[in-house]
């Protein structure tokens, strides 16, 4: 989806682009990459999704995923389809510079809701890059009553 409705409209460079593969082999990519004075990647921007019970990047709510320290990518396996996923770790994307979630839909209004006031029990309310920035981009049907 990101390569239709995206990347084949603003065309990066081929080497900018890292989708999701196996375990090992995505850690191997990962580790090639640029740091900013500590073990994990720094990327200048991570687009997220934010699902209707708050999970974000295949981090679901109560999965021991959200506990990893020192890996760079996990297998894991979702409670919803397709069950099985890779994720970065958060502490990957808590290194980025921007992290950007597409929220879209009024079934995501109460989690982004509780994203926004803080609300650690929720994966996307874990990402909160420690030398960069969080933005939402939001539809009117997700935007919570002010």
């Amino acid at each position: 989806m990101a390569d239709a409705a995206l990347l084949s409209v603003i065309q990066p460079p081929k080497g900018n682009v890292f989708p999701l593969q196996d375990p090992g082999a995505y850690t191997e990519v990962l580790s090639r990459l640029p740091r900013n004075g500590g073990i994990f990647p720094r990327f200048d921007l991570i687009h997220l999704g934010l699902g209707e019970d708050g999970h974000t990047a295949s981090l679901f709510p109560g999965d021991q995923a959200l506990d990893e320290q020192q890996a760079l990518v996990l297998r894991v396996r979702a409670s919803k389809s397709p069950p099985d996923r890779l994720t970065m770790t958060l502490p990957v994307l808590n290194t980025a510079r921007e992290v950007t979630f597409l929220v879209q839909g009024a079934g995501k209004r109460e989690a982004l809701a509780r994203v926004l006031n803080g609300d650690a029990s929720l994966p996307a309310g874990l990402v909160r890059p420690s030398a960069g920035q969080v933005r939402f981009l939001v539809d009117r049907a997700a935007m919570p009553p002010s």
